[in-house]
């Protein structure tokens, strides 16, 4: 009888968990099937969208083009990338979406992908923290900054 019980708080917890990690999922980002590999640079993913990976190097766009943001993310440990601040008149955010690994092990990390769209000409910082959205006193585990060049 208490081996049943045991395992019945495990399952129990175990679901717990799922649905927290689901939830958390479907709140703070989407799911997509894409190509995950990454890139240093700019690459073009899909016609005129431009995709960037590397913090160091400035992200040079034209004025109505979109671009995206790709960073290592891994939703089961409560972590997300926020966009912390962003100059609007510059650069807009579009949307958001998390690429699983092709592993599709539990628990494996896989990429977030931001897409912004160049609004106006100037410069820009996208400064993006990775954070748990619920430690509110807590420091941001890893932090990106992105210079923007809009012509």
């Amino acid at each position: 009888m208490k081996t049943m019980k045991t395992y019945f708080i495990g399952l129990l917890t175990a679901i717990t968990l799922l649905l927290a990690v689901a939830s958390y999922s479907q709140e703070t980002i989407k799911m997509a099937t894409n190509d995950n590999s990454i890139q240093a640079g700019a690459t073009n993913i899909s016609g005129e969208t431009a995709e960037y990976s590397n913090s160091d190097e400035p992200i040079k766009v034209n004025a109505g083009q979109r671009f995206n943001i790709r960073m290592q993310s891994n939703p089961t440990t409560g972590y997300g990338w926020r966009c912390s601040k962003a100059d609007e008149k510059v650069v807009q955010f579009v949307t958001n979406v998390y690429i699983p690994p092709d592993s599709k092990l539990v628990g494996a990390g896989g990429y977030e992908v931001w897409t912004f769209k160049a609004v106006g000409t100037g410069t820009a910082n996208i400064s993006m923290k990775y954070v748990r959205p619920w430690e509110k006193d807590q420091p941001p585990a890893r932090t990106n900054v992105y210079a923007v060049i809009v012509k």
